[in-house]
């Protein structure tokens, strides 16, 4: 399927998901502690399951395209990889949730290991954009700062010391297993650094061409800023009796893996874009240099 067919695909999973996300937190509100609000709770996991399904398919297309070594193919395998360390998250928890475990004594011990893909997908996904980050500056690309290029990041470092108090809130907190704690606590860092670098990648790639790449940073940005202001409405003691505000963060929680794969989507759809100029460029290349010079 074409770059643009999947996009649109994705903005209506990234809506359906919103909204599910919406309903089953106010199942939440209505019906507390049921099993039924339970599993209506958890069912953001198959959405999950198949947003990280269709970015880790068009990373590996666009791997396939980068087929001779390089820092940018490197990048893009660790994004995958990325990718894939996210679905064995998901689908671990979600097994987990049908077999009843996170309401039993096992939610301190077996199901606490969920952070480990989890921080394992954050750090790729790091390494990743700091590839990228590589890539540009072999090339001689680097950053001019502007005074309101700093408004995005200075959100993204707030929201991360804001939650970062209250990290004893965070969902395996209470595990047995202490390594699983620190894995735990770590998550505002593991979500706000891979998003300031792909602020600084989006900032490069506008100086570049101010193009479809940026675009694609900058859906990335977003579904890790959404994690991150999801975490800071929902864990934090002052905001969990503001309804809207944890009614807002948990649709954004559930719409961010859609905007991560639109992130890779529309990275796709440049090396579509390359592809068919070069198809025309081969049927009537005096036409198309003519265009060319006249733009």
């Amino acid at each position: 399927m074409g770059a643009r067919s999947m996009s649109k695909i994705l903005w209506a999973g990234m809506v359906v998901s919103a909204l599910a996300g919406v309903g089953a937190k106010i199942i939440e509100f209505l019906k507390p502690g049921t099993g039924f609000t339970h599993q209506t709770s958890g069912s953001y996991e198959p959405l999950y399951l198949i947003a990280n399904a269709i970015a880790l398919y068009y990373c590996r297309r666009i791997c396939a395209d980068l087929r001779s070594p390089s820092t940018m193919r490197t990048a893009w395998l660790l994004i995958g990889a990325s990718c894939a360390a996210a679905l064995v998250r998901h689908a671990f928890e979600w097994t987990t949730l049908l077999l009843g475990w996170q309401d039993s004594p096992l939610a301190t011990s077996i199901v606490s290991l969920r952070q480990i893909p989890t921080v394992l997908a954050m750090v790729l996904l790091t390494a990743g954009l700091v590839f990228m980050w590589s890539s540009f500056a072999a090339i001689g690309l680097g950053l001019r700062f502007r005074g309101r290029d700093a408004v995005l990041p200075m959100i993204i470092v707030g929201l991360m010391i804001a939650v970062i108090p209250h990290r004893q809130e965070l969902w395996d907190d209470r595990s047995i297993y202490q390594i699983i704690r620190y894995l735990q606590w770590s998550s505002p860092v593991t979500l706000a650094l891979p998003a300031l670098i792909g602020l600084v990648l989006q900032r490069i790639s506008e100086e570049m061409d101010g193009g479809q790449f940026a675009g694609s940073l900058r859906f990335l940005v977003w579904s890790l800023l959404f994690r991150l202001a999801s975490l800071f409405t929902t864990f934090t003691p002052a905001l969990q009796g503001i309804s809207v505000l944890t009614i807002a963060g948990t649709a954004a929680f559930w719409a961010a893996p859609w905007l991560f794969a639109l992130a890779v989507v529309r990275r796709w759809g440049i090396t579509e874009s390359l592809h068919e100029m070069n198809e025309l460029y081969e049927k009537n290349p005096t036409e198309e240099l003519a265009k060319l010079a006249a733009r």
